[in-house]
């Protein structure tokens, strides 16, 4: 409870902050506590130069965590520095590419192949996004099936969803084919 607070009265106007206090406020991203990560999470979404300049190289770090709850708070604070921290989008977005929320990864996936991120994507990246073409959930593979098509790769994996048991997925995928250069 006093990390929280601690995380939770840097907010206030007038607090004393220092870039280094900033960076152990964003070591707090992986504290015990959920608590302590949201209130960790505010604060250095809501850092601003020098001071989220500090803060951003430990989030980022905290992408790669095995817990899902500091990815997840790594990738907010990150997503609320907005332009400052526009450098890491796509490694925000892959680290929860794999989350346990459904909706969460097929919005990610929307976003990776969407109009902004697409030509920032490398091989690693890809081939996260085509390993959820089997993915428990329909609505991801249709995001899957879209996302392809417009990243115009992954023939064979289309292919593969156009005998997917769901309606939407294999409406998707034929869609997507369509999108891919001739052969």
């Amino acid at each position: 409870k006093t990390r929280a607070n601690a995380a939770r009265a840097l907010r206030q106007p007038g607090a004393a902050f220092s870039p280094s206090s900033a960076a152990e406020v964003a070591e707090l991203l992986a504290d015990g506590s959920e608590v302590v990560r949201q209130e960790a999470a505010k604060t250095v979404g809501q850092l601003r130069g020098e001071f989220a300049a500090a803060a951003i190289p430990v989030a980022v770090r905290f992408l790669r965590h095995n817990m899902q709850t500091v990815r997840r708070c790594a990738a907010w604070s990150l997503e609320s520095l907005g332009e400052l921290a526009s450098e890491h989008d796509v490694a925000r977005r892959m680290a929860l590419l794999f989350d346990e929320e459904a909706s969460l990864r097929a919005k990610v996936v929307e976003e990776l192949t969407g109009p902004i991120l697409c030509s920032k994507l490398g091989p690693e990246e890809v081939k996260g996004l085509t390993s959820l073409c089997l993915d428990q959930n329909w609505a991801v593979r249709v995001a899957v099936a879209r996302g392809l098509g417009n990243l115009h790769i992954g023939r064979k994996e289309l292919v593969m969803m156009q005998g997917d048991a769901d309606w939407r997925v294999r409406k998707a995928a034929q869609l997507s084919a369509q999108k891919l250069p001739r052969e």
